[in-house]
């Protein structure tokens, strides 16, 4: 009766713990995907996602890819050249924890390149620390086209001139001389009160939209734009846009290959997809310092613990060499079928392309020559090349040969 309870109370164990695991990563992947707005992804076609820009860096030679777990995942690998990777964050819709933070601004340092695009998210969480922000207010403009937040901006790019359109831009404060790369005209107002319109304490003045961030300190550079708008399939095709952007790479992060998308803000296409980013980010980031580890550490040995006590122990048993103890049914007296010619042929033919370490591609094209020359034994050639003519009583003492093949 008592064993019985434990065993009753283990498994019970074991599955409470497998469907609370299960559910706060659920859970959690389910909060993201109803709590975001789905926009920015460089992997749809939506009129508000990136896709014609990562288009256009594949056709212009880049190498693309994405992050969907966490940022902290730059410094994992060994051997990683930040010198030749730009990382994208284009909008950010939640905040970075300051581990993946100090990674950002980290792989900025060793030579990487970023490129980071925000108006009224989380951004200045990581260009804070480089000295800057977002300033977070919508800007208007009289030089603007349909309507004044239809912002219209001229920039420089290697001596080129390009009409940028952004689309609902801020600000960016705290630029420090020598940062600036493009402004706004001088008939420009902050809307400080959220109202959309010009009240008579909001002044007119050119504000820097963009801006290239580099440090005596550090290695690599950074591109802060005040507009994620002006990188989404709706204003990728508008005045020159494309070719400002593309140009602005080339020009001002020389040497970079590849490029990486940092999904990690945007909404995930699926609950599944949530909860999958969401173990991830948490495996990472747990991995990343000392009690974090203790934690995975300790669950897994909980894990361990709880599937010991959980699962019943294998009955005993043991591993037999079927081409050393070759067999027919398991009887207790020998007894052979016409259709036991073909297994005896295909365990001889196998040992003998083991013995020539082939594959099993290679051993099919062997010719009649080359197999005779590996065998070289008449009544094991027989069974190979004639097995109807091999009489059913022989098989007992072909099969003693078989058997004994290669040992001599």
């Amino acid at each position: 009766m008592l064993p019985a309870v434990l065993k009753h109370l283990r498994e019970r164990r074991l599955r409470s713990a497998v469907i609370i695991t299960v559910g706060v990563i659920a859970a959690l992947g389910l909060a993201d995907f109803l709590t975001s707005v789905h926009q920015l992804s460089g992997y749809d076609g939506g009129w508000n996602d990136l896709s014609r820009f990562r288009g256009a860096l594949d056709a212009a030679g880049y190498n693309t890819s994405s992050i969907i777990s966490t940022p902290a995942l730059l410094n994992v690998s060994e051997g990683f050249y930040a010198y030749e990777k730009i990382l994208v964050i284009i909008g950010v819709e939640r905040p970075y924890l300051a581990q993946e933070v100090d990674t950002i601004v980290d792989f900025v340092n060793r030579g990487g390149f970023l490129l980071i695009a925000d108006d009224f998210g989380y951004g200045n969480g990581v260009v804070g620390r480089l000295g800057m922000s977002f300033y977070g207010r919508k800007l208007f403009s009289s030089d603007f086209e349909r309507n004044p937040a239809f912002v219209r901006i001229n920039a420089t790019v290697d001596s080129v001139d390009y009409t940028v359109l952004l689309d609902s831009p801020t600000a960016l404060e705290r630029v420090a001389p020598g940062w600036e790369r493009a402004w706004t005209s001088d008939d420009t107002w902050v809307d400080e009160n959220g109202n959309g319109e010009r009240d008579i304490d909001e002044a007119s003045a050119s504000q820097p939209v963009v801006a290239l961030w580099s440090s005596a300190g550090a290695e690599g550079r950074v591109i802060a734009v005040s507009d994620p708008g002006l990188f989404i399939n709706d204003m990728w095709g508008r005045a020159d846009n494309a070719a400002f952007v593309l140009n602005m790479l080339r020009a001002w992060f020389p040497g970079a290959r590849e490029v990486m998308f940092d999904e990690t803000r945007h909404k995930p296409e699926t609950v599944r997809e949530g909860a999958w980013r969401t173990a991830l980010a948490v495996g990472v980031l747990a991995l990343g310092n000392i009690y974090g580890k203790a934690m995975l550490g300790l669950m897994a040995l909980l894990a361990v613990g709880t599937g010991i006590m959980a699962v019943k122990p294998p009955a005993d048993w043991r591993h037999e060499d079927t081409l050393g103890e070759l067999s027919f049914h398991h009887l207790a007296r020998t007894s052979f079928r016409s259709e036991d010619r073909e297994r005896l042929r295909a365990a001889l033919l196998e040992k003998a392309r083991i013995s020539m370490c082939m594959y099993p591609d290679e051993f099919e094209r062997l010719s009649q020559d080359e197999l005779r020359s590996i065998i070289r034994d008449d009544d094991l050639l027989r069974l190979v090349e004639e097995p109807g003519r091999v009489r059913l009583e022989e098989l007992e003492q072909l099969t003693v040969e078989v058997r004994n093949w290669g040992r001599g």
